[in-house]
């Protein structure tokens, strides 16, 4: 609180806003002298330069704002704050939706990842097929002997010559019969020269699909080996495994041992192939006219590679479709 002796008033401010004084007329009347001014228990007289209150002293330069509001102002002022809360939760929610969309940014990164991945590794396996690593364990002279070197027709290993097993279930016959489509493939694996070798070739392959793909037997109807011998798999009257349902029903399948992506087919081997498929013409096991195919005619594969493929092309019985 501050007093102010002026030629005119005598004024007395408070902190409060509290206002005190008297004019000079009324001092006049009072005989020269200022009432006593009384604020609670404290009473003034005759006295300047008071201050009651908080004294605060500033260093530097302030800016002090007052802000008086009237009763539409402070309405005013509740909805400024009610959008500024409204903006905050606008803020919030895009916050929100911004961590939501970098999580489902994130997930479909590792998403894509994984399709590339997967994508690699069958383009790597498919590649491999191709440069002559194979899926098939190579032959080895394991514990099985052959107890019987009766080939029948001189160009067939019947199926306990070479050691196979017995398939987990019976096999499908074969829709069309006889059949008028003969299905050439390779099985990718390590080329085999020798009766020994082919024998535990055709072990392996058949082990592999029965175990891997859970085939009941080994795929094809016949397998041909570099010793130009024909292996017996399912047989004359049974469906194969190897070139999907459609062609399954109405082909045989004979798969060369060994990659003909690499490998080149012995004119022994075609030779032999023309002749054990007269035998089944004669037999009326398969139609005299029969159409001769690579399986990259009936499937998306590269088998029976590049080498044995231009080699059927060559062949009587061959045909550009089926």
């Amino acid at each position: 609180m501050t007093s102010d002796n002026s030629d005119r008033s005598v004024v007395v401010k408070s902190s409060l806003g509290l206002r005190l004084g008297v004019d000079d007329d009324e001092d006049d009347h009072r005989r020269g002298r200022s009432p006593p001014q009384r604020i609670g228990d404290v009473s003034i007289s005759d006295s300047a330069d008071i201050h009651i209150g908080h004294n605060i002293t500033y260093k530097a330069p302030v800016n002090i704002t007052q802000h008086v509001y009237t009763g539409d102002e402070r309405i005013d002022a509740a909805a400024s704050s009610s959008q500024a809360r409204r903006f905050s939760l606008f803020r919030l929610s895009i916050c929100h939706w911004s961590r939501r969309k970098k999580a489902w940014s994130i997930g479909l990164a590792a998403l894509t990842t994984i399709v590339v991945v997967a994508v690699v590794v069958v383009c790597v396996g498919s590649l491999a097929a191709t440069t002559g690593t194979s899926k098939f364990p190579p032959w080895n002279n394991d514990s099985w002997t052959n107890n019987n070197d009766t080939l029948v027709d001189g160009l067939l290993v019947p199926r306990g010559s070479w050691g196979a097993r017995a398939p987990s279930r019976a096999s499908l016959p074969l829709r069309d019969r006889p059949p008028g489509l003969v299905i050439i493939l390779h099985t990718a694996s390590q080329w085999c020269e020798t009766r020994d070798q082919c024998s535990a070739s055709a072990r392996n392959i058949q082990q592999y699909q029965m175990a891997e793909n859970d085939y009941n037997d080994v795929a094809y109807n016949f397998m041909l080996g570099g010793d130009s011998l024909l292996y017996e798999g399912r047989g004359w009257l049974a469906r194969g495994a190897s070139s999907g349902y459609e062609y399954n029903a109405k082909s045989l399948a004979v798969a060369f041992l060994g990659n003909y992506e690499l490998d080149r087919p012995k004119p022994e081997q075609l030779a032999a192939l023309e002749a054990f498929l007269e035998v089944g013409t004669r037999r009326g096991l398969l139609r005299p006219d029969y159409k001769l195919l690579g399986h990259r005619q009936v499937s998306s594969t590269e088998s029976p590679g590049r080498h044995l493929y231009e080699a059927i092309k060559k062949l009587k019985h061959w045909s550009p479709s089926p």
